[in-house]
């Protein structure tokens, strides 16, 4: 087993495997980043003042693999593929979940209060939950894919191409989706909608008996 320290420092073409641990983080003014790196599996934190980019988060054994991103912290441009990675008050920018055949298990992005995560995406196999206070932006679902907004969760401009699926629960709140041919979003009972557009082939379904008083829809259309 390894732990790795990356402080104020770039490390690049670090392999992790399971059971090792990798922490980013910055020194002073100095961020400690991690780039184009190979995560086979262990546990990685990205704390205040520390990147991790251009990496790619696989497996090569099955198991559960966890990173956490905190305040100040970010995680740009990996390939999250059979991993977990939690957002708790830090960036994740430009990521891509999917389903990792080696692992077994599915790329998974939690948003949590005071994360924000822009430009992800969501591809078969892969996850997406914005929870309360987390905030989500410019999202792509891709076929096979799923983006749940959660009770206080808030997601802004996703896209859903066709089989891919957004959906947002009670309590949830969603802007500005475009639903295209063959995606849909799934609206339950207590979820709002604002300004979602949903063009020729693509399915807006309300689920759970909603009706007028627990669903607010605002400027919805459908456009061929």
């Amino acid at each position: 087993m390894t732990n790795y320290v990356v402080s104020g420092v770039t490390s690049s073409g670090l392999t992790v495997n399971s059971g090792d641990t990798l922490t980013a983080v910055g020194s002073g003014a100095a961020q400690g980043i991690v780039s184009s790196s190979v995560f086979n599996g262990g546990t990685v934190t990205v704390s205040s003042g520390g990147v991790i980019t251009g990496d790619t988060l696989s497996g090569s054994t099955t198991g559960a693999f966890v990173a956490t991103v905190r305040a100040s912290g970010s995680a740009t441009s990996d390939a999250i593929d059979g991993w977990t990675i939690n957002v708790s008050g830090g960036v994740a920018s430009a990521l891509s979940a999917a389903y990792d055949a080696t692992t077994g298990s599915n790329g998974i992005i939690n948003v949590s209060s005071g994360g924000v995560a822009t430009a992800d995406i969501v591809s078969s196999g892969g996850a997406q939950t914005v929870y309360s206070s987390g905030l989500a932006v410019s999202t792509t679902i891709s076929s096979g894919g799923i983006e749940t907004v959660s009770a206080g969760g808030r997601a802004s401009s996703t896209t859903v191409l066709g089989g891919g699926s957004e959906i947002v629960s009670a309590g949830g709140s969603a802007v500005s989706a475009h639903v295209s041919s063959g995606g849909s979003e799934i609206v339950v009972s207590g979820g709002v909608v604002t300004s979602a557009t949903v063009f020729s082939g693509g399915a807006f379904v309300v689920s759970n008996g909603v009706d007028a008083g627990t669903l607010t829809l605002k400027a919805v259309s459908a456009t061929s």
